[in-house]
């Protein structure tokens, strides 16, 4: 099952600009993972879909873990979760995950302008 997740994971990278495209576009492109993996009858185009938005946000969860999150009860961090590093492949530099800084480069004085009325 993890070669089958990972497989998965390659699919969706390398079919990116695809899978943006409509939503037609992205169930057939599923059907298309299932029947090249031999997984027909194993698993449905809606739970590859569903599938790829959990690993989405198992992803995003540990990218960012809660204030205060600790490890105490054994649970998952990116660096035990086994499919931390194939989604960061994929998603590492997406902007909807990383947001570029914004930075204001306009500059006001304080200084009051003082009018003159002639």
């Amino acid at each position: 099952m993890p070669e089958e997740t990972r497989q998965l994971i390659h699919f969706r990278a390398e079919n990116e600009q695809k899978f943006l495209k409509s939503k037609y576009a992205t169930k057939q492109l599923w059907e298309t993972l299932i029947k090249e993996k031999g997984l027909e009858g194993r698993i449905t185009g809606q739970q590859a879909s569903k599938k790829w938005e959990n690993l989405k946000q198992r992803y995003k969860e540990l990218r960012t873990p809660k204030t205060g999150s600790g490890t105490d009860s054994g649970e998952v961090t990116a660096a035990t979760w086994q499919f931390y590093e194939d989604m960061h492949e994929v998603l590492g530099a997406r902007p909807s995950l990383d947001p570029p800084v914004v930075v204001a480069s306009f500059y006001e004085d304080p200084t009051p302008i003082l009018m003159l009325w002639f």
